[in-house]
């Protein structure tokens, strides 16, 4: 498995997230030369609902022998929060907030590329 090698320090740009306080639910995606090779997604969309509590699902949409992962970052805090190993599966996670602050950064990738700086707001 890849830990991320990410420096979550800043809140990010809300337009790269799965919880957005102002929009709703977004899906988000891991792309690599063209091929997405990782999905995030809400579980149910009234998981956006200010309560600290994130229900997600993570998308393996590849046959290449990976998995799909996603890594969360809240204050000291930082594990695998989800993966899928199934090509087209989906496995799903929840997370509630160590600090209740309704906000959390994530990472999307699989063992050979993750993007950083996803940003859950509002969950």
């Amino acid at each position: 498995m890849l830990f991320a090698a990410c420096l979550h320090t800043a809140r990010l740009p809300s337009a790269e997230a799965t919880c957005h306080y102002s929009v709703g639910p977004l899906t988000v995606h891991s792309v690599y030369f063209g091929t997405t090779v990782a999905t995030e997604s809400v579980w149910y969309s009234g998981t956006c609902d200010w309560d600290n509590f994130y229900a997600g699902g993570i998308y393996d949409p590849v046959t290449d022998g990976s998995c799909a992962y996603v890594w969360y970052y809240d204050s000291g805090y930082s594990a695998t929060q989800g993966y899928s190993c199934t090509t087209n599966g989906r496995s799903y996670y929840s997370y509630t907030d160590v600090n209740s602050n309704y906000y959390v950064n994530f990472d999307l990738g699989t063992t050979y590329h993750y993007d950083c700086y996803y940003t859950n707001e509002g969950f």
